[in-house]
């Protein structure tokens, strides 16, 4: 099972986002623009923001990387 997926996007604005399960895999700004990258690798739109929504202990945190 991932620990990421893909929740929504808004392709007119070129941003997708993405909810993550376990905050302890993508904990560093690096290691969630190394996802964000490899997510817009399979995406067929023009994304250039990808917005992470944090599920930690129950309350959402937010990360937004422009690529």
């Amino acid at each position: 099972m991932e620990n990421w997926e893909i929740i929504g996007s808004d392709t007119d604005n070129g941003v997708l986002f993405v909810r993550i399960q376990d905050i302890n895999t993508f904990r560093s700004k690096s290691r969630l623009t190394e996802l964000a990258q490899a997510i817009c690798l399979t995406q067929s739109d023009n994304i250039k923001t990808v917005k992470f929504v944090i599920d930690y202990n129950g309350q959402f945190l937010k990360q937004k990387i422009d690529l």
